[in-house]
């Protein structure tokens, strides 16, 4: 080996490491840009679900106040009380439903 071959192979050597890295250099930028814009976009999805949950909430409420209500309304006095024992047991169903579905779901199961 002669010493220009040498010294091409050691440049060519030197190049290769360089363009290593500073595409290691560029994608560790980009992940770093793009983690930073993935944070931001989990942070706007969590604050739309508390306000979705939030209107949910008010409307639950809200929805059993009005089939009180209706109940008063439409129902004589001798069964009202039958009538909202069926309609809160079938709320506590849905909420129990929806607890255990919950809970699957965080832990994995």
């Amino acid at each position: 080996m002669t010493d220009s071959t040498a010294t091409e192979a050691t440049t060519t050597d030197s190049n290769e490491r360089d363009d290593t890295m500073t595409e290691t250099n560029t994608d560790t930028a980009t992940s770093e840009a793009s983690t930073g814009e993935f944070q931001i976009r989990t942070n706007l999805y969590r604050a739309a679900l508390g306000l979705f949950v939030l209107l949910a909430v008010v409307a639950v409420v809200q929805l059993y106040a009005s089939v009180n209500a209706t109940i008063n309304t439409f129902v004589t006095d001798e069964y009202r009380p039958l009538f909202r024992a069926a309609f809160n047991l079938v709320v506590l169903l849905v909420s129990g439903i929806g607890i255990s579905l919950t809970v699957r779901e965080l832990t994995g199961e």
